[in-house]
């Protein structure tokens, strides 16, 4: 079939970047070695994944003196974690059913809280990454229970509010340091819409009482 010379093309554009940008990922890539498909797995992967951020926040706060290159590892698996959902939850928004006239879906509540899961090993993954920023360039964070509780809900808010002001006050004002947050709140900003699209879309339809023919009729 010939297409037209109009015929837009900016849809197919992002849907193939898009396409491509998911084969940049560890959950890609582990599923492809198990051959596992299975919606156990990805439940399995989701929470096994939240859990692990927190560790991992936990374990490069009180043992970084001696541990940087594990810190370096963290954030690298981190940072390809945090690239990987966005780019998972694009696709499922946008183009995963502009893929297939047929897509459904498991679960609106699997998917939701899937999607919560996320958006909270987010704000974990940064906290690794911005540490250990810091600590390669020596900005100094004090390692007591009540610091690393400040920390990780500053981390937090900077990511759900988008204010980078309540993490430099802590870690400091490192360049590195600074568009390393400026990646976090780009991240939570796309996170945070991409919750309203999926709230706003999953909201059930009314009838209107204004403006029907049913109630002009009533009133005359």
């Amino acid at each position: 079939m010939k297409r037209s010379k109009d015929e837009s093309f900016l849809v197919d554009l992002w849907e193939w970047i898009f396409r491509g940008l998911s084969y940049i990922s560890v959950f890609y890539l582990v599923r492809k070695i198990t051959k596992n498909r299975t919606y156990r797995f990805v439940d399995f992967w989701v929470i096994g994944n939240l859990l692990f951020s927190l560790l991992s926040s936990i374990l490069v706060f009180y043992l970084h003196e001696n541990l940087t290159w594990v810190m370096i590892i963290l954030s690298i698996y981190g940072a390809l974690r945090v690239f990987e959902m966005i780019v998972y939850q694009i696709n499922v928004v946008f183009f995963d059913p502009y893929r297939s006239k047929n897509y459904k879906i498991k679960s609106t509540r699997r998917m939701i809280l899937a999607l919560f899961h996320n958006y909270v090993e987010i704000m974990f993954w940064f906290a690794v990454i911005i540490y250990t920023v810091a600590t390669v360039a020596h900005t100094h964070i004090a390692n007591t229970l009540p610091e690393y509780l400040r920390y990780i809900t500053s981390t937090m808010l900077c990511v759900a509010t988008f204010d980078r002001s309540v993490l430099e006050n802590i870690v400091g004002d490192n360049l590195f340091i600074a568009q390393v947050i400026f990646l976090a709140i780009v991240a939570g900003l796309i996170m945070t819409v991409i919750s309203i699209a999926r709230f706003i879309g999953l909201l059930p339809s009314v009838n209107e009482i204004d403006g029907t023919t049913d109630h002009l009729q009533k009133t005359k």
